[in-house]
């Protein structure tokens, strides 16, 4: 899991969901990943699950941590160890969401 906050500079805030998530699902299904994201609008704020075959979750976190078009928050990453996805169905589920509680916490 990570956070990370859209490059304005790079992409338009109002297409981020139109841009990317078309190219993950095809991505991730070819690689068996599964997960999650979930994108607040107001500021521009991206949180992210991946599951998967170690090999194909690495490859692709140092892809995303190269991306131009966000910044990770290196102090938000959270790796553990799954015996079970919770994502499974998911080549890369998304909502978007307003600020909450639980987002506005240092994740």
């Amino acid at each position: 899991m990570y956070k990370s906050v859209i490059n304005e500079a790079v992409v338009n805030p109002d297409t981020v969901t139109k841009e990317i998530v078309p190219h993950a699902v095809a991505h991730n299904n070819k690689n068996g990943i599964t997960g999650w994201m979930l994108y607040n609008d107001r500021n521009m704020v991206v949180y992210q699950v991946l599951e998967g075959p170690p090999e194909s979750v690495e490859r692709l976190w140092s892809q995303i941590r190269r991306d131009r078009r966000h910044q990770v928050l290196e102090e938000s990453v959270r790796r553990r160890c799954i015996s079970q996805r919770e994502f499974e169905n998911w080549s890369m589920g998304i909502d978007e969401v307003e600020q909450t509680a639980w987002m506005a916490q240092n994740y």
